[in-house]
């Protein structure tokens, strides 16, 4: 049926099964797609410069859901199990990103919030291995094994510098601060025995050495 510049197209199997419809209505189109067994495969609209795609499986499960809003992108992609396994989502130019293992554990969660990062990555089993945040020029990094031991701990606000590292066991092993121009070192062995401490301030030098 056409009507002025109006398109609608409809295709059907010989025992009345939809395949496919189409219908244009001034630029917006819409299109639907199925199986012989009335399974929904694919379905697309377009509003403007809106566009809406929704895939399926032919057991009804959900693949993946694509939305585009202005400049937004909003993203579902799932399992034929119906599990998730990534979301991703862009609002002005803020972009989040949830990726999720079949079993619905958090692998890696991404957000971004006008230049401020922030970085969580978990294992398989929900113990955390790494964060990161950026808070305007300020840098926190937190890194832990998969038993939830922290490894290293760093730091930046302003110039400052702050570097906290650890043994599996949670032993310390090193320490680095920087304030200014001011530099501190503490290394300590695997035991608490401390090690060598270098401390600079000025032109002036300090060092430490236990044996």
């Amino acid at each position: 049926m056409t009507e002025d510049n109006h398109a609608t197209s409809l295709h059907m199997t010989e025992d009345n099964h939809v395949k496919s419809l189409h219908m244009t209505e001034d630029y917006h189109a819409t299109s639907l797609h199925m199986t012989e067994d009335n399974h929904v495969t694919s379905f697309h609209m377009s509003e403007d410069n809106h566009v809406t795609s929704l895939h399926m499986t032919e057991d009804h499960c959900v693949t993946s859901l694509h939305m585009t809003e202005d400049n937004c992108v909003t993203s579902l992609q799932m399992t034929d199990d119906n599990h998730v396994t990534s979301l991703h989502m862009n609002e002005d130019n803020c972009v989040t990103s949830l990726q999720m293992t079949e079993d619905n554990h958090v692998t890696c969660l991404f957000t971004t919030e006008e230049n401020c990062v922030t970085s969580l990555q978990m294992t398989e089993d929900n113990h955390v291995t790494s964060l990161f945040m950026t808070e305007d020029n300020c840098v926190t990094s937190l890194q832990m094994t998969d038993d939830n031991h922290v490894t290293s701990l760093h730091m930046n606000e302003d110039n400052c510098v702050t570097c906290l590292h650890m043994t599996e066991d949670n032993h310390v092993t090193s320490l680095h601060i920087t304030e200014d121009n001011h530099v501190t070192s503490l290394h300590m062995t695997e035991d608490n025995h401390v090690a060598s401490l270098h401390m600079t301030e000025d032109n002036h030098v300090t060092s430490l050495h236990i044996m």
